[in-house]
């Protein structure tokens, strides 16, 4: 069992992707790096993979499809998602218009939608990685896949494809490190927290009706320092490394590196709240957290 050292976000454009790519040594640089969210309505999409597409291909560098209902182009025609896309056929929800009209009343259009939007993110994928379709891995932007009514459409759309995944993200931060650093609470963001209890409330209810997978739910971490990664210390990454082999699982960390330059355009330029998103500086710290050398055991 292993660290898996993950990037959301890959694919804002070709020179980010590049820059994602540089922070693993799995693919010939250095760095902690082993696995990579896509981004599979990225406008620039076939060329970002086309960065990965060898280390992905050869085992080397794990890939997830990084479900997208709410930055960006939809890969569904504008017309048979009216309910998610504005008039430039661009996303119009946020996390909260999902979580609120999940919900309500008569909502099955909008459950078909979603489903409809997800079927073609996904099979946009395997286009580029046919051989993953037997061990697909997904999550999702902000996690919305925890949204009850987001995740019933996501488990609609994976038998409409008759795909049977290898993992679905679930983002329940496992925190055994602060046992051993109880220290590390000070550093803590309060926003995080809330973060941290309201995805476990929304996934509570999405476990009801579990999505089947073909490997055990990996351990997760990366919420309660989301970006302030750099403050997960070496010691933190052993506990939860070895709280993983004590159950026979993998963990995930979760890390947002490198996003957009001042002078490269995010997908949405309507979207300001992503925009500050993409070009915060945390990104950089979090990047140079994936550089520090060897992985703790």
């Amino acid at each position: 069992m292993s660290i898996i050292f993950h990037a959301d976000d890959f694919g804002l454009n070709p020179k980010q992707a590049g820059r994602i790519l540089s922070l693993s040594k799995v693919c010939g640089n250095s760095g902690r790096l082993t696995s990579v969210s896509i981004f599979p309505n990225s406008p620039s999409f076939k060329e970002c993979t086309q960065l990965a597409k060898p280390f992905i291909e050869e085992g080397k560098l794990l890939a997830t499809v990084h479900l997208n209902i709410v930055e960006g182009p939809s890969c569904a025609p504008r017309s048979e998602v009216p309910l998610l896309v504005d008039d430039r056929g661009m996303f119009k929800l946020s996390f909260i218009d999902l979580l609120k009209r999940s919900y309500l009343p008569n909502n099955e259009e909008l459950l078909v939608q979603i489903a409809l939007e997800f079927i073609c993110q996904i099979e946009r994928f395997l286009e580029q990685f046919p051989t993953l379709k037997t061990n697909l891995r997904l999550d999702s932007h902000q996690h919305f896949h925890t949204i009850p009514l987001v995740y019933r459409a996501l488990e609609l759309a994976l038998q409409t494809i008759s795909c049977k995944p290898d993992h679905i993200r679930v983002p329940l931060e496992c925190n055994v490190y602060l046992r051993d650093q109880p220290e590390l609470r000070k550093k803590i963001q309060p926003i995080n927290v809330i973060k941290t209890e309201l995805l476990a409330a929304l996934w509570s209810q999405c476990s009801k009706r579990p999505i089947s997978t073909n490997q055990p739910t990996n351990f997760f971490s990366g919420i309660l320092f989301s970006g302030h990664m750099e403050d997960l210390s070496d010691q933190a990454l052993s506990s939860l490394h070895q709280h993983a082999l004590r159950y026979g699982k993998d963990v995930e960390v979760l890390y947002h590196p490198f996003g957009l330059s001042e002078d490269e355009k995010a997908f949405d330029e309507h979207k300001t709240d992503f925009i500050t998103f993409h070009r915060s500086p945390y990104r950089l710290n979090e990047a140079n957290a994936l550089r520090r050398p060897g992985i703790p055991v």
